[in-house]
């Protein structure tokens, strides 16, 4: 999950990039996640040596939701150890802490399960935000210098969420002096618990297009952190002239010949596997590394 789920967020930029609960997909059926494994082989060579290395990760979930790690690593035939950590605690069925990237992120919520605070611990200092919700479905989503119950926190950095029924968010924007107002309104439009197509401030207007794959590692990730969750804690990600994050429904048209999927027919897919060439001017060696996800069905 090293280098695959804590994408952060990569999906997640903030921790890597009322009340809250995940849409269940009911078309096609959901299937029940058991776990996932992740194997990446590499050989590569020179004129003098040949270097094979295979790390194998095996991960746990419970109720659908991420949770601890086996990993072992194989260097040129020998393992360097298996070890299993817990990356993602959870209480009263909402995401508590998790361990990844360079610290501990934890989450606080109100009495209606609302995310109203984070807080992520590393040897660097600790980041605080704050989310602080407001009628219409609108949430200001603040960095603060202290935690986010402390009354003298101050705010350095504000983003303002606009929700829709769905938990998908509709206009974000950047609020710089404060007064709630956004400076620039980006718009978001959806179908089919797809982005459809994004108006940026700027008056550039950018469309999706899906293929029917479903993406697996969104669902998974949905379900650990809240829809709406995912969303707050990268809003960064909505304000401005550029979009990353892959929170829609379905993996993007353009994605799909990027890997190899053995899809099911419930539209989930069982494997990705991604190949690659390995080419190192410096040391000379050259050769494949082959990254394969594998999904387990209860």
């Amino acid at each position: 999950m090293k280098k695959v789920f804590l994408l952060g967020l990569a999906y997640l930029l903030f921790i890597s990039c009322a009340s809250e609960t995940t849409k269940t997909i009911t078309t096609p059926p959901s299937p029940v996640f058991s776990g996932y494994r992740i194997t990446d082989a590499a050989s590569s060579s020179n004129n003098t040596s040949v270097i094979t290395s295979q790390t194998i990760i095996n991960g746990t979930l419970q109720n659908d939701k991420f949770y601890s790690e086996t990993s072992e690593v194989i260097y040129n035939g020998v393992s360097q150890g298996v070890f299993t950590d817990q990356y993602y605690f959870y209480v009263n069925n909402l995401l508590d802490h998790r361990i990844g990237g360079t610290g501990t992120t934890y989450f606080y919520y109100d009495s209606n399960n609302q995310l109203i605070g984070a807080t992520k611990v590393s040897s660097s200092g600790n980041l605080n935000e704050r989310y602080v919700y407001n009628a219409n479905n609108i949430v200001y989503c603040e960095s603060i210098n202290l935690p986010y119950n402390d009354a003298n926190a101050v705010v350095s950095h504000r983003n303002i969420l606009q929700f829709d029924a769905n938990n998908e968010v509709i206009t974000a924007g950047p609020d710089s002096n404060l007064d709630g107002i956004m400076d620039t309104v980006n718009n978001f439009s959806y179908a089919n618990d797809n982005l459809m197509s994004i108006s940026y401030y700027n008056g550039t207007v950018q469309t999706f297009d899906y293929s029917t794959v479903i993406d697996n590692l969104n669902l998974i990730t949905q379900n650990s952190y809240g829809k709406k969750v995912t969303r707050l804690i990268c809003s960064d990600s909505f304000r401005g002239l550029t979009y990353d994050l892959k929170y829609s429904k379905n993996i993007l048209t353009q994605d799909m010949p990027l890997a190899n999927y053995q899809v099911l027919p419930t539209y989930y897919y069982q494997t990705k596997t991604v190949t690659q060439n390995i080419n190192n001017p410096q040391s000379g060696y050259q050769g494949i590394d082959t990254n394969t996800t594998q999904f387990f069905f209860n």
